[in-house]
C-alpha cells in the first residue's frame, strides 16, 4: 500500500453526500439497498438524474467486481485481479468521484510497470498497488 500524503477530508461531508445520494436512488427504484440490485438492473438507472446513475452504478459495478475478484483470487488469476483493482478505481474516480489526483497519479504510475497487476485507491488518500 502507498500513500499519497493527502490528509483524509470525511469532515468535508463527501461520505455523507454519497450515502445521501445512494439513499436517493433506492428511493427512486424503490428498494431497500444498492447491494439488492445487480449488473441486470442497470437498465433502470437510465431514468435517474446523471449524477445519482453514476453514484449507483458504481455501487452496483463494485460489488460485481468483488465477487469477480474473490473468484480470481481463488484460481490465482492475478491479472484478473488487477484488471479488476483498475477498473474499480476508475469507477471510483469517474463515477463516485471519491479519489484524488495523487492516487490517480500512484495508479498511473503503478499501471506503467511491468510487475503490476493493478492498483486502486483503498481510502484514507492510500492507494493498494
Amino acid at each position: 500500500m502507498l500513500h499519497s500524503g493527502v490528509e483524509r477530508q470525511h469532515a468535508g461531508g463527501d461520505y455523507n453526500t454519497r450515502r445521501s445520494e445512494c439513499e436517493q436512488v433506492c428511493a427512486l427504484l424503490e428498494v431497500a439497498s444498492l447491494r439488492d440490485l445487480g449488473l441486470t438492473d442497470l437498465p433502470r438507472l437510465d431514468g435517474l438524474p446523471d449524477l445519482l446513475a453514476r453514484r449507483a452504478r458504481h455501487v452496483i459495478t463494485e460489488n460485481d467486481r468483488v465477487l469477480q475478484a474473490v473468484q480470481a483470487f481463488r484460481e490465482g488469476d492475478l491479472a484478473g485481479v488487477g484488471r479488476l483493482f483498475l477498473a474499480s478505481h476508475a469507477s471510483m474516480r469517474d463515477d463516485y468521484e471519491v479519489s484524488v489526483p495523487e492516487v490517480d497519479l500512484i495508479v498511473e504510475l503503478a499501471r506503467a510497470c511491468g510487475d503490476v497487476y493493478g492498483a486502486r485507491l483503498t481510502g484514507a488518500a492510500s492507494a493498494e498497488v
